[in-house]
């Protein structure tokens, strides 16, 4: 199978493919396809150097290859991929991402992709996440779903997740505390459990002012921090990753909310307003 020339957006145009070795930005089809390797093998329940010693190399190098460090040589990806029991279709994925060549650009088509998404924010030094729509939860930004989960029964308490290595922003605009959405004791309940995560360290909450806003590009939009560089994602039922130039758009919009957003405590104090709003309306 031949590489192809570019990778086809979600906009309906086709990025330039790079070459290998000219380009400081990260490939996107690597890292999928490095992300998408650990989580077959994590599911097949085998270790790296069980991994290995399928294709006769060390834990390290099954290491290295999942965060595409070292190239990718078909047999051994696909070597891998048949003794975590791939087969199929999704043997076939594993082989089409290695034909993409260096991209900068590709959708999240690629097995399950938020267990694919969440692999590479498990990778991450830092997160930083923009959204306009809903607040997501923790399992949201960890696992890779916009998806919020189940709120917290109000007045029961809520199991908190201790603070590691990574360091999380998490950018509300501020249109998203007035929405109650799955009603006000599940909103109220969510703010709560936002406030509370961000009073021991799990993850820095900034709020943006709306009338303060760029054009906006998605709902929710991410940024990666790997030790190749920086991954940019729209999060939504499909991904879509961005690297190098793709990715300006992205970046240019995290950093003006940054820019526009209030600090710590006057947006600890904002959510603690719009719980205690909530709380109120669940009760009138």
């Amino acid at each position: 199978m031949s590489a192809p020339t570019g990778v086809a957006s979600p906009f309906g145009r086709r990025e330039p493919a790079c070459e290998p070795g000219r380009c400081e930005e990260p490939s996107v089809p690597a890292l999928v396809l490095g992300a998408l390797l650990r989580y077959h093998r994590e599911r097949a329940g085998m270790s790296p150097a069980a991994a290995g010693a399928v294709i006769r190399k060390s834990a390290s190098t099954i290491s290295r290859l999942e965060c595409a460090q070292v190239p990718a040589r078909r047999h051994d990806v696909l070597d891998l991929a048949r003794a975590y029991g791939l087969r199929g279709h999704a043997l076939d994925e594993a082989e089409e991402l290695l034909d993409h060549g260096h991209q900068h650009l590709l959708a999240g088509l690629y097995g399950p992709p938020h267990a694919v998404l969440a692999v590479l924010k498990a990778r991450a030094t830092h997160l930083r996440i923009l959204t306009v729509f809903e607040l997501p939860t923790v399992a949201g930004i960890v696992a890779g779903t916009t998806h919020p989960a189940p709120a917290a029964t109000p007045g029961r308490t809520v199991s908190r997740p201790q603070a590691d290595h990574r360091d999380v922003t998490l950018l509300v605009e501020d249109t998203v505390l007035r929405r109650p959405r799955g009603g006000y004791a599940a909103a109220a309940a969510r703010l709560r459990q936002t406030i509370d995560l961000a009073e021991h360290g799990a993850w820095t909450v900034r709020i943006v002012p709306h009338e303060r806003r760029t054009c906006p590009i998605g709902p929710l939009i991410s940024e990666l921090v790997l030790p190749q560089g920086r991954v940019y994602v729209h999060e939504g039922h499909l991904p879509v990753y961005r690297t190098g130039r793709p990715a300006a758009p992205y970046r240019t919009a995290l950093d003006a909310a940054a820019d526009a957003a209030l600090n710590r405590e006057a947006s600890l104090q904002a959510l603690r307003e719009a719980a205690h709003a909530f709380s109120l309306r669940e009760a009138a």
